[in-house]
């Protein structure tokens, strides 16, 4: 019960209209039939937020969930620090390959790369609630 209603939270709330800022502006341009040649660019920067928005909060959840000041709390921080910096080299990643001039490199490369940070804080998220019990309180028994 409690894993049915985690997904479908997870499917609502994380993905659903957690992304609205991601294609409310495609759908906008669609329909203004804007010939805007930032929306690529735009996509790929919401697509990247949205998954550093989703990484920090998820790598914050599990810090605060092992708060105990044990040495495994101390070594969990420093681990989830680790994601938290590579996810703004990420960021100037996909900033710096978006201004070059090949194809492959400043179109293909930064979807696969924005795709796959929003699958790794996808599953961050996963990790972060591993814990928690979704069959209760607002959500319900």
């Amino acid at each position: 019960m409690g894993r049915t209603i985690k997904n479908k939270y997870f499917f609502w709330a994380i993905v659903f209209f957690g992304m609205l800022g991601i294609y409310m502006p495609i759908i906008v341009r669609i329909f203004q039939k804007s010939n805007n040649i930032l929306l690529f660019e735009e996509t790929v920067f919401n697509v990247v937020t949205y998954s550093i928005s989703i990484l920090v909060t998820s790598i914050y959840t599990i810090i605060i969930n092992s708060s105990d000041g044990s040495e495994s709390f101390k070594s969990k921080l420093f681990d989830h620090i680790g994601y938290i910096v590579g996810s703004i080299v990420f960021v100037l990643a996909i900033n710096y390959l978006v201004t070059l001039e090949s194809k492959l490199y400043s179109y293909w490369f930064p979807i696969f790369l924005s795709v796959l940070g929003c699958i790794v804080s996808w599953r961050m998220w996963f990790v972060a609630n591993k814990d928690e019990d979704f069959g209760t309180g607002a959500l319900g028994n």
